[in-house]
């Protein structure tokens, strides 16, 4: 595994933004299974914690666009939960604020 340079990690980034509607991503906690949408024995399993993903690019380089969409996915879902948390607080605080009317 050689050592991938910030502008190669750019690089990898760029193509899991560009295809991440291509793929579905199943998992939680950073162990993802990353499944092609067209080609479903474009299969691959990807472990954050371990840094691994089975693809033939991650096994050459050790970072693929299919970690960088694991990525991606745990930081929507992570902004999402606290979006909703945020929302709720206030609605909640807008309901007890007005109940009374």
């Amino acid at each position: 595994m050689k050592l991938l340079t910030k502008s190669r990690i750019i690089v990898i980034r760029a193509r899991a933004y560009a295809q991440f509607e291509d793929y579905t991503l199943n998992g939680a906690n950073g162990k993802y299974t990353v499944i092609h949408n067209a080609d479903t024995r474009r299969c691959y399993s990807v472990d954050l914690h371990a840094r691994t993903c089975d693809c033939p690019a991650c096994e050459k380089e050790g970072y693929c666009k299919h970690c960088a969409m694991v990525q991606l996915e745990e930081v929507v879902r992570e902004r999402h939960e606290q979006w909703k948390a945020e929302w709720e607080a206030e609605r909640e605080a807008y309901c007890d604020r007005y109940a009374k009317y």
